[in-house]
């Protein structure tokens, strides 16, 4: 069974993402994290079900019913999240 593994930085993330939603809608907020979870955890059956991106083996997959996009890589047994960005983000930004 593959291991789904949350990069530092993808952590901090959806912490940061928490921060600035939960003050504005805490119901959303949540449901975005648990979303984040879910959309990743759907990926251990999937590997390759999201688009390529970038030239390191970067694939993007959508978080089911919000604005945000896991960047992510299948490694062997391991999704590693490498990054969780809002579509309208500057996806300049290192994964």
């Amino acid at each position: 069974m593959r291991e789904l593994i949350w990069s530092p930085t993808a952590q901090a993330d959806l912490a940061a993402i928490d921060d600035f939603l939960y003050d504005e809608d805490p119901d959303f907020a949540d449901r975005v994290a648990l979303s984040s979870v879910s959309s990743a955890r759907c990926l251990l059956d999937w590997p390759f079900a999201g688009s390529s991106w970038g030239d390191g083996g970067q694939r993007k997959w959508r978080v089911k019913q919000t604005p945000y996009i896991l960047i992510y890589r299948p490694v062997d047994d391991a999704i590693v999240t490498l990054r969780v960005l809002h579509e309208r983000q500057d996806w300049s930004i290192e994964a």
